[in-house]
């Protein structure tokens, strides 16, 4: 297999398993975290969850607006309880 040819697979196997993708939601998470602190107030689950979706909420309303972020939202309902 030449050079080439190599290189070719590598960067279609990259676009088959999204390679990079946990990159940027860290990056994501990075930003709120730095701008919303990285724990919540909150002591029951239901009020953590609603505290986060507002958290990311104004994020996205005062200008985050990365689509990445509102991935995050749907997420919230799987913590643990």
């Amino acid at each position: 297999m030449s050079e080439s040819e190599r290189e070719e697979n590598r960067k279609k196997w990259k676009e088959a398993v999204n390679y990079g993708a946990r990159r940027l939601v860290e990056i994501v998470i990075s930003i709120f975290k730095r701008k919303y602190g990285d724990s919540v107030r909150a002591k029951k689950i239901e009020c953590v969850r609603q505290e986060i979706r507002l958290k990311i909420r104004a994020y996205n309303h005062v200008g985050g607006r990365w689509q990445d972020i509102a991935k995050l939202e749907h997420g919230i309902d799987k913590l643990e309880k």
